[in-house]
């Protein structure tokens, strides 16, 4: 049994790089929303003392590529 969930917390993990890669994709190219922008700086916050530890995990350039959110347009939900 602990090695399913160990199998999951793996398939976890890749699946964070993975949206991880594709969020600074956007970042970078310009194209993503302030929502994923915000989601991207709470991501960055909710991880910081994890990333310390992965240097190679992509979130690393987040923080280099995302703009002051102080700049963005205020998001309305309804």
């Amino acid at each position: 049994m602990a090695k399913v969930t160990r199998e999951k917390k793996d398939i976890v993990a890749e699946l964070d790089v993975l949206l991880a890669n594709d969020l600074f994709e956007r970042i970078k190219s310009g194209v993503a929303s302030p929502a994923e922008l915000r989601e991207a700086r709470a991501y960055l916050n909710d991880n910081k003392h994890l990333l310390s530890f992965a240097p190679e995990h992509p979130a690393q350039a987040l923080a280099d590529t995302l703009p002051d959110l102080s700049t963005l347009p205020e998001v309305v939900t309804h």
